[in-house]
């Protein structure tokens, strides 16, 4: 047993010996400010050097057992590092929301009182979830429990927390663990106390060869200065998504509507998180030979007659203003947007402006739906719908309706 300690040891010594060596070859030109992100650590809590030369931010999550695992790394390797390191926790976006969302609220609750890493530590000990879970807690530490209520409870809370998914989200979060050493991110690896020193001791070496900078000078946002996330382009995915019209008639003297779909839709949305109102709706295209009806007869009037899709394939809609966006973003999922989205429809060779009543969603930090409708007029664009002897009635609008998910493109 002594022999293969001693022969791990030797291992180790080799691996930190050759390691040293490589990273001594750092200079100041190895920095690339390409590669690196500027995370804003404001209201984050932090725990390690007050002076630190290297900065981990860390996006994680409590019902993450991997996050609970690293936790325990940076713990462990910190304790290496006291006067050189600083680690700071951020809430990364979670796979499970609203599971999350109360145990983070209990995290900045209990930091108000100068509790953070306590409360952190017990919630990725303890399973049990919940208000009453999260009291006993706090019970626990000894806080306030009036105090760790209403702070628990406050506007100020859930701002704090929505603030921090959406800065995970812009920075390309989507699953937990991930982190930031000086800005240059790490994430989908299994992670280990080897791997961690390794990262840590050549970034040490790096910041020492360009004099050891503060991190408010490389990386850290300057005071005014705003952490913008940008346009977003969802693309719309098919297979999760539906173009649909529906004409009403008189068939053998009973009400019946003509339900057509296809999935065969395409186009992206921008969304603007920073400046909502800056967002737009691209082109999108349905393919008019693609529609499906209850019946063969009625396809195929639909393709060579109505549509005549063999000359006009495609059945186009080009936004070019959207209202009931909001002035602020706010971006806490599962929140929807009633709009008014207007543009050019075109069908067969016919274009005209027309208003669709949308709903968008926000599904979460990289997925969008929503659903569009409009009432038109098939004469307006110049369409002709033949009516068999037993349709008494063929009704002179149709409406149109576009179900669709959007997916954030790489």
């Amino acid at each position: 047993m002594g022999k293969l300690k001693g022969g791990f040891f030797m291992k180790k010594v080799l691996f930190l010996i050759c390691f040293l060596l490589g990273a001594g070859s750092l200079t100041a030109s190895d920095f690339d400010p390409a590669e690196r992100h500027k995370v804003p650590l404001q209201e984050s809590f932090s725990k390690g050097s007050e002076d630190p030369s290297v900065t981990i931010v860390e996006f994680s999550a409590f019902n993450c057992p991997p996050c609970k695992r690293l936790a325990g790394i940076f713990d462990d390797v910190l304790k290496d590092y006291s006067k050189d390191v600083r680690l700071v926790f951020k809430h990364g976006v979670p796979r499970a929301l609203e599971l999350e969302k109360e145990a983070v609220l209990a995290t900045w609750a209990s930091g108000q009182q100068g509790y953070f890493w306590e409360m952190h530590d017990l919630l990725f000990e303890f399973k049990d979830r919940g208000f009453e879970a999260y009291l006993q807690h706090a019970e626990r530490l000894n806080l306030d429990k009036d105090r760790f209520v209403a702070d628990f409870q406050s506007d100020a809370a859930l701002s704090s927390i929505e603030n921090e998914w959406r800065v995970s989200s812009c920075l390309g979060n989507y699953g937990t663990p991930n982190f930031f050493v000086n800005g240059k991110k790490y994430s989908g690896e299994l992670w280990t106390h080897e791997r961690i020193r390794e990262i840590i001791e050549k970034e040490l070496v790096l910041m020492e060869s360009m004099g050891n900078p503060k991190y408010t000078e490389i990386m850290e946002m300057s005071e005014g200065e705003e952490f913008l996330c940008g346009k977003k382009v969802f693309k719309i995915i098919p297979s999760l998504s539906k173009a649909r019209f529906f004409v009403d008639e008189i068939l053998r003297e009973e009400p019946f509507t003509v339900i057509g779909e296809t999935n065969s839709m395409s186009g992206t949305i921008d969304v603007d998180f920073d400046f909502p109102k800056r967002s737009s709706v691209g082109q999108i295209d349905i393919d008019s030979d693609s529609f499906i009806t209850d019946s063969n007869s009625r396809n195929r009037a639909i393709r060579n007659r109505i549509l005549d899709s063999g000359t006009y394939p495609l059945v186009s809609f080009k936004a070019t203003r959207i209202d009931g966006l909001p002035e602020k973003a706010t971006f806490y999922p599962g929140q929807k947007y009633e709009l008014e989205i207007s543009g050019e429809l075109t069908i067969k060779n016919k274009t005209l402006f027309e208003t669709f009543d949308t709903v968008l969603e926000i599904v979460d930090f990289s997925t969008i739906k929503g659903f569009a409708a409009v009432e038109a007029l098939w004469a307006d664009y110049g369409v002709s719908v033949p009516q068999p002897p037993f349709v008494q009635l063929i009704e002179d609008s149709i409406r149109l309706e576009f179900e669709f998910v959007g997916v954030l493109e790489d």
